[in-house]
């Protein structure tokens, strides 16, 4: 007698818990990865301006910000 095996697949069910997986799990951790490499790549901006300039203002030392990741954006930005 031959073996026979069935099987269901909800495919709506299963992109939803996968799109509440990417919500709850993934996005989270590629937003805070996006900050602190932006973040970290602020840092060393700011130790370049005085390694490769004489004398430079308290404003050209200063005057890189970053733009965190939000809730739609998985990207952060360096101004």
């Amino acid at each position: 007698m031959p073996l026979q095996f069935k099987a269901y697949f909800d495919s709506e069910q299963f992109k939803r818990q996968v799109g509440n997986l990417i919500a709850k799990r993934i996005r989270p951790g590629l937003q805070r990865a996006a900050d602190y490499l932006a973040a970290y790549a602020r840092l060393r901006l700011i130790e370049g301006v005085t390694v490769y300039l004489d004398e430079p203002t308290e404003w050209t030392e200063n005057a890189f910000a970053y733009r965190r990741a939000g809730d739609e954006r998985t990207a952060a930005s360096v101004v």
